[in-house]
């Protein structure tokens, strides 16, 4: 069609492949969007469409999808981050209650000890846990079973059967640094 408009879109916090498959299968739902590809390595999104309707379309279901922002596309899309201070907040409040419950769990006797140690494991790995085990529930309700938000999810889990606790909460807070 030589109506259609060619559009790149740049956008941040798509982490997967398996997640730019899932967003691009979304974005090709939209009336209107002619063509549409999820590029997860160049962190982009080339749209053609003929219609403003879907190109305004297109930018919200990508930043509603997980943690995905789309970083241009004018008035449209949201504001760029120039800081990551928050997610660095999260990252030293759990190194602070990893390390809590490491030092608690190596020095420290007697179950009520212990029972802080564990708590002070569980806070490491919820402080910076708590995004993917959101993602993991949006996607596990939309069928999008096997991502790394699952996976991450699924490997602490393992961590606690075996009663590694330490671990659990290292796994999540490396994974997020």
């Amino acid at each position: 069609n030589d109506m259609s408009n060619k559009h790149l879109l740049h956008i941040e916090n798509l982490d997967c492949p398996v997640c730019a498959q899932a967003l691009q299968e979304d974005l090709q739902k939209i009336k209107g969007v002619e063509h549409v590809s999820v590029d997860y390595v160049t962190q982009t999104i080339t749209l053609q469409t003929s219609e403003e309707k879907a190109l305004q379309k297109v930018i919200a279901t990508t930043n509603k999808f997980e943690e995905v922002r789309v970083l241009d596309g004018g008035r449209y899309a949201t504001k760029q981050k120039n800081s990551h201070l928050k997610e660095w907040l999260f990252i030293a409040i759990s190194t602070a209650f990893f390390l809590l419950g490491l030092l608690l769990d190596e020095f420290g006797h007697g179950l009520p000890i212990q029972i802080i140690a564990y708590c002070a494991y569980a806070a490491a790995y919820l402080s910076v846990g708590y995004p993917v085990l959101i993602s993991t529930v949006k996607n596990l309700a939309k069928g999008r079973i096997v991502d790394q938000n699952f996976l991450m999810t699924i490997t602490p889990l393992r961590a606690i059967v075996l009663r590694e606790y330490s671990e659990a909460g290292l796994v999540m807070l490396l994974y997020q640094l």
